[in-house]
This record gives C-alpha cells, sequence and structure tokens, in this order.
C-alpha cells in the first residue's frame, strides 16, 4: 500500500474542485495535451503523442494518477496549507470524458480513480514540503508527521476496514451526479448566456454549423457558449459580446490549447484545412 498526497486545484491559484470531487467520490487530474487521452492504453514505455508538451512535474503526477495509486492506497488531500481529508483508492485509473467535471476553463477532468473519503477527519494545519506538487507520494517520514498530527487530536480513522473487492465496487459507486456541473454554470452567470442564446440564430461562429439543419427538431435551438475572456481569468463584469456561440466540435477545439485559440485562429485553422482537402481532391481526378 501506498499513501499520497494529493492537491485537487485548477492551477496553483486556482479554483478548488475538491468540493466536488468528494461529493462524487473521485479524485482527478487534466492535463490539456493529453485530455483526451485513455492513459490505460498506454504505459510509461509507450506514451500518448503530446505526452512531452506536459512540463516534468506534470508528467509525474499524471503518472502517479495513471499508474502509481492502487485499490487500497491512501490519499490525503491537499488545500492551501493544510491537510484537509482522507480517502481511501477503490479502483485503478480510468479515464471519463462524460463531461460531468469542468472547471472554470469548461476544461474536462478525465484522469481518475474512485475513493472513499472520510467525513470525520479533521483539518491540520501542516505542510510537508513540495508543496507545488501536485500529486506526491509521502516517504514514511511525512506519514509519520500527518499522524503525529492526528494523535492531537485522538482521531481513530473509521475507513481503515474498508475493502476493495469488486462485489463491494458495485455498491459503493454511484455515477450521472449532476452536482459540480449545476455549481459551475451559477458562477457563469446563465442569464447572460441565455439572453445570447435568444439573440442569435444558433449557429456557430466559427464553422457555420447549425444543428437543427443535421438534427431536425431535436437540434432546433441548441448551441453553447464560449466565453472568449476566460473564468479562470477573475471575477469582472461581462457583456454579450463577452460570449461566442459555437457548435460542440469547435467549443472543444477552442480548448485544445491553454490559453484557448481565438475564433479568428480556429477558422483559419478550418479554411487551411478545407483547401488541403479540395487540391487533395483535383490531384486524384487528375
Amino acid at each position: 500500500m501506498n499513501t499520497w498526497r494529493m492537491a485537487m486545484k485548477l492551477g496553483n491559484q486556482g479554483a478548488s474542485l475538491w468540493p466536488y470531487f468528494h461529493e462524487i467520490g473521485v479524485a482527478a487530474i487534466t492535463y490539456y495535451p493529453v485530455i483526451r487521452d485513455d492513459l490505460s492504453r498506454y504505459s510509461k514505455n509507450n506514451r500518448p503523442e503530446n505526452w512531452e508538451k506536459l512540463e516534468a512535474s506534470q508528467k509525474g503526477s499524471l503518472d502517479h494518477v495513471a499508474y502509481g495509486m492502487k485499490p487500497g492506497d491512501v490519499i490525503y488531500v491537499k488545500e492551501g496549507r493544510e491537510i484537509v481529508s482522507k480517502g481511501t483508492v477503490l479502483t485503478d485509473y480510468y479515464h471519463n470524458t462524460s463531461g460531468d467535471i469542468l472547471d472554470d476553463n469548461d476544461e474536462m477532468w478525465p484522469h481518475r480513480i474512485n475513493v472513499k473519503w472520510n467525513d470525520s477527519f479533521p483539518r491540520l494545519g501542516l505542510l510537508l514540503g513540495a508543496e507545488q506538487t501536485t500529486v506526491l507520494k509521502l516517504s514514511q517520514e511525512r506519514i509519520n508527521a500527518i499522524e503525529s498530527e492526528l494523535s492531537k487530536f485522538g482521531w481513530v480513522d473509521d475507513l481503515s476496514h474498508i475493502s476493495v473487492n469488486q462485489s463491494e465496487l458495485a455498491q459503493v459507486f454511484k455515477e450521472g451526479s449532476r452536482f459540480l456541473t449545476e455549481q459551475y454554470f451559477n458562477k457563469r452567470n446563465l442569464e447572460l448566456i441565455c439572453r445570447k442564446k435568444d439573440q442569435s440564430e444558433f449557429i456557430c461562429e466559427i464553422c457555420s454549423f447549425k444543428f437543427a439543419d443535421l438534427y431536425g427538431e431535436i437540434g432546433e435551438k441548441y448551441i453553447e457558449a464560449h466565453h472568449t475572456n476566460m473564468i479562470a481569468n477573475g471575477e469582472r463584469d461581462s457583456t454579450l459580446n463577452d460570449i461566442a456561440l459555437l457548435c460542440a466540435n469547435c467549443h472543444s477545439m477552442v480548448h485544445r490549447k491553454t490559453p484557448p485559440y481565438t475564433l479568428n485562429e480556429l477558422k483559419a485553422i478550418i479554411e487551411t484545412q478545407r483547401e488541403r482537402r479540395k487540391l487533395a481532391k483535383e490531384q486524384l481526378q487528375y
């Protein structure tokens, strides 16, 4: 069994996602270059194509989640200068792109393990070193420091008996929670987005796709809202001009890097690809 410390924030200074991970019983991590790569299909000797775009610290944290954490391991949750919870790992790594977890950049957190969190854990004002590291494998010395602090509270781990066999997994987990998504839409000011959509023809501002043209009635009045000035940049006053309406494909593509592509940048990419396909088609005809 290994013991880990894990931070669950959007960057070093960003919003904490810990309350939402606690709500749905997971630990999760994300980095843009490999957001859609299921790491269970790869290994440390066979990396995804975009792996080298990651920083060294990002590679290490992803490796810990994808290949290091195993059922029965322990995770301590770091929030700022505190350790705020302890959990028992219940599953191996898996990849989830359902979009049920979104941060303020509309970024998915797909690299996950399921965890049983202990709700009785006391908050500990404790720094263990390597504070900028997202996922840290704890040495016995660091584990002893945590246990020493816990002894001052007289705290007893009431989850130490948890078994991680497959029959229990089916009883423990529930999927489909909408808690996180609803919370984040509230932050984005739903009224602003609705007004923008009501004044539109529900056509993608990048590729001109309209859902109703392809899907008929079920596609009527459907489009996705994209903040051209990321929410993560901080609280501010927004106007209708700060919202772009995009199809699902274009919305995903603008977020393929940080900061996101501008609308004009993605339009240029699409136009280049169209020209290449046109040229290739003409060459085949000769």
